[in-house]
């Protein structure tokens, strides 16, 4: 989103952990992913919104919130560009993921076909 210099590194592996490595320009906004509650401000300003509530975070400020639970968002308050490391733990391999996610889309699909049948309410 905004001025088209957002700039996300990500450093993964499958199964331990997970470290994004954020430049977000003046009127960028990143959404955390559920697995990075730690966030620490490397320059700039953050402005960080989580659960409706807002946080300002310092050049060297660290600090963890519940992005799996709650909507959390970041970006820059103050001109000149915002760069931030979130850091989280995997604690499951992508391929389980996976398959729940069949299994979830796989159910949504038979409620589906059921209720236009008629044979759910």
């Amino acid at each position: 989103m905004g001025n088209g210099r957002q700039e996300c590194h990500v450093n993964t592996v499958a199964i331990g952990s997970v470290t994004y490595r954020l430049r977000l320009g003046q009127a960028d906004l990143f959404r955390l992913p559920p697995v990075t509650p730690h966030v620490h401000v490397l320059s700039g300003t953050a402005w960080v919104t989580a659960g409706g509530k807002d946080f300002v975070l310092e050049v060297g400020q660290t600090a963890s919130f519940d992005p799996s639970r709650i909507a959390t968002f970041i970006s820059p308050l103050r001109h000149g560009p915002l760069l931030v490391e979130a850091k989280g733990e995997i604690h499951s391999s992508p391929r389980r993921a996976v398959i729940n996610w069949w299994k979830r889309t796989a159910r949504r699909i038979w409620i589906t076909i059921r209720q236009a049948r008629g044979a759910l309410p």
